[in-house]
């Protein structure tokens, strides 16, 4: 507030607009706090596993970062290489017994 207070009239009335002000937001800072005791579980998540800018998830992003790692992918790779190999050798014998079978 730029105006000066000159006389008893106008500090009674700036004291009344100030208690005024201060009930406002008092009840505003009460909704806030209900809306924020109601909504923290979903506001938690929200914030957690939604990014702001791109809307990824947090998984979405962790995943991401984690799996785009090169020395990830080849740590991968050494290992599902194998077991690939072990799964298409077992199709084989399978097709081959059941061939047999037919025949």
């Amino acid at each position: 507030m730029s105006k000066r207070i000159r006389t008893l009239d106008q500090l009674e009335n700036e004291i009344y607009r100030q208690k005024l002000k201060s009930k406002t937001l008092g009840n505003k800072l009460d909704e806030n706090f209900e809306y924020l005791q109601h909504n923290y579980g979903s506001m938690f998540r929200n914030s957690f596993f939604k990014s702001s800018n791109t809307g990824e998830s947090f998984a979405g992003t962790a995943f991401r970062s984690i799996f785009g790692n090169e020395r990830v992918q080849d740590a991968f790779a050494k290992i599902a290489n194998p077991l690939v190999e072990r799964a298409a050798e077992w199709i084989d014998n399978l097709l081959g017994r059941m061939g047999r079978k037919e025949e």
